[in-house]
């Protein structure tokens, strides 16, 4: 079982880029919560929070539908185009957990932004040493 489990200091990590929140939300929804299985879709902790912060009805979603637009600006632009978040996301056997502490995460889902300040400026909190 456990003999050859990773002994590294921190977990493998597995970084996603997207431009956008809107981007985050559809990967997340395409990816991610398709692997959690659909006897346990309440093991998504923070999802309603997601969806809130994230999802095409949520706070700061811009609706073009009806702009006029080209189909593929539509599809970029449409909902949530806030381009500076990093969210960690814990995959367990059972769950999946959103809002993870960076250096926790499994899976980091940022934006280049939000990557580019982290790493030149250092962490809000302080922490130095979590995206190096």
């Amino acid at each position: 079982g456990n003999k050859y489990r990773d002994q590294g200091f921190t977990r493998a990590k597995v970084l996603v880029l997207v431009p956008f929140r809107n981007s985050a939300y559809q990967w997340l929804h395409k990816v991610l919560f398709r692997l959690v299985p659909s006897l346990h879709r309440s093991t998504i902790s923070c999802k309603g929070r997601f969806v809130r912060e994230f999802g095409p009805e949520g706070d700061g979603a811009l609706d073009l539908s009806d702009s006029g637009k080209p189909a593929d600006h539509i599809a970029t632009f449409n909902g949530n185009t806030d381009d500076d978040f990093i969210m960690g996301v814990t995959l367990t056997r059972k769950s999946l957990r959103l809002y993870t502490e960076p250096h926790e995460a499994d899976i980091l889902v940022a934006t280049p932004l939000a990557l580019h300040t982290r790493i030149t400026q250092g962490a809000p909190d302080g922490d130095q040493e979590a995206l190096q």
